[in-house]
């Protein structure tokens, strides 16, 4: 077992260790869920990817992105998946980088969840990359979210026009 996998099940141990602790649901204090939510964040912010992927690996990734994963670009483009189990989202951040942020549901139990995102030029790489691995519903998604990058928001008919030859309508 490496140093990363052990650090990761410690992590991950101590992750079910909070939210299983011995409190009624909705009893955890303010500091108790900083606690919990660091968590997520101890080294969940890594620069650059840390292993060379295989093709069994992004494999992994755009089956995991398929059905967890959002392409958007609202400012820039960013490339995200929310998960309550860390470990898939610790296997992200090591093969693409970017970072994981805690989140809670807001519900009574005050369950915690977390987001690992990528933006700017890291999420253009990753749509690049498994572009070809992706359904057609999600190329469509990807090809839409790069238009909107490349072609500037101040030419709204280009844009328009541009997207429709480029993005298939769904019936």
């Amino acid at each position: 077992m490496t140093n990363a996998e052990a650090c990761a099940k410690a992590r991950r141990i101590k992750f079910e260790k909070g939210i299983k602790g011995g409190r009624p649901a909705g009893s955890h204090s303010a500091k108790e869920r900083q606690k919990r939510a660091r968590i997520w964040t101890a080294k969940s912010t890594v620069p650059h990817a840390r292993m060379k992927p295989t093709m069994a690996l992004l494999g992994w990734a755009a089956g995991f992105l398929e059905g967890e994963g959002s392409f958007t670009k609202n400012r820039g483009i960013r490339v995200c998946a929310a998960q309550v189990n860390p470990e898939p989202l610790m296997q992200l951040l090591h093969l693409f980088g970017g970072r994981i942020t805690p989140r809670y549901t807001g519900r009574a139990q005050d369950q915690v969840y977390g987001v690992w995102q990528v933006t700017g030029a890291r999420a253009r790489g990753v749509i690049f990359t498994l572009y070809s691995m992706m359904s057609a519903k999600r190329q469509s998604q990807m090809r839409e979210t790069i238009l909107r990058w490349a072609i500037p928001a101040e030419s709204p008919p280009l844009q328009t026009e541009l997207l429709q030859a480029a993005v298939p309508q769904q019936t």
